[in-house]
């Protein structure tokens, strides 16, 4: 993706990139990757997240396993403002909608997958400049 164009003297402005991560969830029993859009993740800009999840051996999630995602400032002590909307697309992938990080800073990403009364968090940090 080009640079946007800068108004008359600024500097251009370039496309934060794509960001993709993996891990495992707490309790170990699943793989979660998840990956920004073509845009990345920009403090103010709502972004969206293409989650997979898979058990640890490598099978998709079962279907009727629930999966959220959330995110916080864990300095701040408060989390996002909106509840994203997570949509299952089929054999372990997610489309999550509705993330915005509303200010720059230290945010702890988190995906929480619920099965059979058994909730396990994967979890990241970032930092939004």
């Amino acid at each position: 993706m080009a640079p946007t164009q800068p108004a008359s003297g600024e500097s251009p402005v370039e496309p934060s990139p794509a960001i993709t991560m993996e891990g495992f969830s707490a309790g170990g029993t699943y793989e979660v990757r998840w990956q920004s859009g073509p845009e990345g993740i920009l403090p103010l800009e709502p972004f969206v997240l293409e989650v997979e999840v898979r058990t640890a051996d490598g099978r998709p999630l079962a279907a009727d396993a629930v999966v959220t995602a959330d995110a916080a400032m864990p300095h701040h002590g408060h989390g996002m403002n909106f509840v994203p909307r997570v949509t299952p697309l089929g054999d372990g992938r997610y489309r999550v909608e509705g993330m915005l990080f509303h200010m720059r800073g230290r945010w702890e990403l988190f995906v929480d997958v619920e099965r059979d009364g058994v909730l396990e968090r994967a979890q990241w940090t970032l930092e939004v400049e």
